[in-house]
């Protein structure tokens, strides 16, 4: 059990246990790499794929062809979801901006 700083021990007894941040060589390289920023490039390559991607409501209007403005209408009423950072950084996944649009299905005549 941990209570801040006291650690209950065998025997019901609390004791002060002295906190410090361990040292590198203390850490498994995994958690090395992460506390430190050293990766090596193949481990920064996973961790950049499996990263989730976002991108600003500017840069979702160039990518398809739709104003910045229909995207806050659709964010307004619900249609996309939006992430916010502060009180004016707005951002959009691109996977749910690709979702408003639809394919609309040929009609093929007859002759």
């Amino acid at each position: 059990m941990v209570v801040g700083r006291w650690f209950a021990v065998a025997g019901a007894q609390l004791c002060a246990v002295p906190f410090r941040w361990p040292k590198m060589h203390e850490l498994r390289p995994g958690l090395r790499a992460l506390a430190y920023g050293s990766m090596s490039k193949s481990a920064q390559h996973i961790v950049s794929t499996t990263r989730r991607q976002f991108e600003s409501l500017t840069e979702a209007a160039e990518r398809t062809g739709l104003s910045t403005y229909t995207l806050r209408r659709r964010i307004a009423d619900g249609r996309l979801p939006a992430y916010r950072s502060g009180s004016r950084i707005i951002r959009v996944d691109p996977d749910d901006v690709d979702n408003l649009l639809r394919r609309i299905p040929a009609v093929i005549r007859g002759s």
